[in-house]
């Protein structure tokens, strides 16, 4: 997929394809390929996860921001589909040089978008915030035994586990403080992402062998 990525998929792909590629969007055309390519060579294909976010912090676009409806829409719609750090940081600059200095609201609202984009990769599938405590809700089969020792060795004094049909993690913040609370959920799932992402890797790489 890298390869088609560099020349460009109008080289390689044949019209047919080439039509939908244009019909649905590069980006999703990739991701629908890379998952017929998994089915075809007999990998478990995961399904897409969307994640809910409930947290104690004012996330949105001011009126005195953007003035224009249409166009609040239209920035709402790209902050949610954001889907990695890359993604915010454009979408980021394109709103400074639309709009100019970001707001407060704003900047915590492209905050929670990129926890979501974390929690998507991890399969959680809400965030809700009580007080001190954030659940994060995973789905079921997806709170693996790898991922509970690296937390319980990480994280012992911060997390706690509800054990039910959909596993919960129980994490204890720091602080109540909008941008700091952002900021420290957004390390612990980008831990939890890189050590997920390792071990993937190390699994990959010893099928090969």
């Amino acid at each position: 997929m890298r390869d088609l990525e560099i020349r460009g998929s109008g080289n390689i792909l044949g019209p047919e394809q080439h039509g939908h590629m244009l019909a649905i969007g590069y980006d999703l055309y990739v991701k629908f390929l890379n998952r017929a390519i998994k089915e075809l060579q007999g990998k478990e294909v995961e399904e897409d996860i969307e994640t809910s976010v409930d947290l104690n912090v004012d996330g949105y676009i001011p009126s005195s921001y953007i003035e224009n409806e249409e166009q609040k829409i239209e920035i709402y719609k790209k902050i949610a589909a954001a889907e990695n750090k890359n993604d915010i940081f454009d979408i980021t600059e394109e709103i400074i040089d639309r709009f100019g200095n970001i707001p407060d609201q704003v900047d915590n609202l492209l905050k929670i978008s990129y926890i979501k984009s974390l929690c998507k990769k991890l399969r959680i599938k809400a965030i809700t915030q009580t007080g001190k405590t954030v659940n994060f809700e995973m789905t079921e089969n997806d709170l693996s035994q790898d991922i509970i020792e690296f937390l319980i060795k990480n994280y012992y004094d911060k997390i706690s586990f509800v054990g039910t049909n959909e596993p919960i993690i129980r994490y204890k913040l720091e602080t109540l403080e909008q941008k700091k609370l952002l900021k420290e959920l957004e390390e612990f799932l980008e831990t939890l992402n890189n050590f997920k992402a390792d071990k993937t890797a190390v699994e990959e790489k010893n099928e090969e062998i």
